[in-house]
């Protein structure tokens, strides 16, 4: 099942509510935001890149390879997002951005139970 559909790199910015109700991006690394899965990268543009919360840095797929890519994400404990942003600004160039993606939750672990966000 397909978790994202990138075209080439991109950051994720995921915001969800805490007890606070302050926004907080909970895909982040620096907040528990792990990669489960990647179809690999290229170059040093590996799949942590997207939770780095670095907007000059990225995922790039690998060289040849061909969409649909799938990204796993997970987070520390169950959690409930408000909204996804993708930040492309620092792409190489408009037509490697991605051009479709599709968002899926799981409360399972990153290997089933998946419906669309």
């Amino acid at each position: 099942m397909r978790l994202f559909s990138l075209v080439a790199m991109l950051l994720l910015l995921a915001a969800g509510a805490r007890a606070d109700d302050a926004e907080v991006d909970l895909l982040a690394f620096s907040n528990g935001g792990l990669i489960d899965n990647t179809p690999g990268y290229f170059g040093g543009w590996s799949g942590l890149r997207l939770l780095d919360e670095n907007p000059s840095t990225g995922w790039a797929n690998p060289q040849n390879a061909k969409p649909p890519f799938e990204i796993v994400v997970s987070v520390p404990e169950r959690s409930r997002f408000t909204r996804f942003g993708f930040d492309t600004a620092s792409t190489e160039n408009t037509e490697r951005s991605a051009r479709e993606v599709d968002i899926l939750v799981s409360d399972q672990l990153g290997t089933a139970g998946f419906q669309k966000a």
